[in-house]
């Protein structure tokens, strides 16, 4: 495939996106993975997708994280994972849900330690509690006074 232009990378069907190699990924700019669709991304093999930078994934922004599968998120590395939390948006959507699962229940050691931003926190107290690391009590007060994260 001969090198494309930013925009010329959003007119290739999912199929295609799909069929691209892992040196063809990770050939393309962070304006080309801008300009992916969510169809796109959610046609890129987990392999495929694990195999892009930390820096070219921290690219991927709103819709583009909300359709990544649980198979991709769970191929993905810390460091991607990071970047995914970092890069997703503000607010708490499904791949953060999907990346904040699949981190804790199989990519983090107990020594490693994570940022969790507050709307998302309730998805990492429930698993804490899930885990015996968190108290029924603070979960059903949660903003409460003496809650688990408190205001």
């Amino acid at each position: 495939m001969q090198a494309l232009q930013p925009q010329q990378i959003g007119a290739l069907s999912d199929a295609a996106v799909g069929s691209l190699s892992i040196a063809q990924l990770q050939a393309l700019t962070a304006d080309q993975l801008a300009n992916l669709d969510a169809g796109q991304i959610a046609s890129i093999t987990p392999y495929r997708l694990a195999s892009l930078s930390t820096a070219a994934f921290a690219t991927l922004h709103g819709d583009q994280l909300e359709c990544l599968t649980v198979s991709q998120v769970l191929s993905l590395s810390t460091a991607q994972l990071a970047a995914l939390s970092v890069s997703a948006m503000p607010g708490l959507n499904p791949a953060a849900l999907h990346a904040l699962s699949a981190a804790q229940f199989s990519v983090l050691r107990p020594e490693d330690r994570i940022a969790v931003k507050p709307h998302a926190s309730p998805v990492f107290h429930a698993i804490q509690y899930l885990f015996g690391h968190q108290t029924r009590e603070k979960l059903e007060n949660f903003r409460g006074i003496g809650g688990a994260q408190s205001y």
